[in-house]
């Protein structure tokens, strides 16, 4: 996230069910222990909890897109399959 990224209350329509935006924020919160690289962005997005607007939750559903592609990379698939050889 570009830390001169700047959200105001007045950047986009409010969401129709703030629960999802809650409950992906609440998601991610768990993240930070493991992935420090996510925190400030997290932290921003927190901030905007009473309520989230459309702007803030694409900006949540790119740090999810971001995850996943860095998951990939970390752990590839051939990795994931533990190879098995019998005697």
């Amino acid at each position: 996230m570009d830390p001169n990224l700047k959200f105001s209350l007045n950047d986009g329509d409010h969401i129709d069910n703030p629960f999802v935006y809650k409950r992906l924020i609440g998601r991610i919160m768990y993240l930070i222990i493991s992935r420090p690289d996510i925190t400030f962005a997290i932290h921003n997005l927190n901030q905007y909890m009473h309520i989230p607007l459309t702007t803030h939750l694409v900006v949540v559903h790119h740090l999810l897109q971001y995850l996943e592609l860095r998951s990939r990379s970390l752990f590839p698939c051939e990795q994931l399959i533990p190879s098995f050889s019998i005697c």
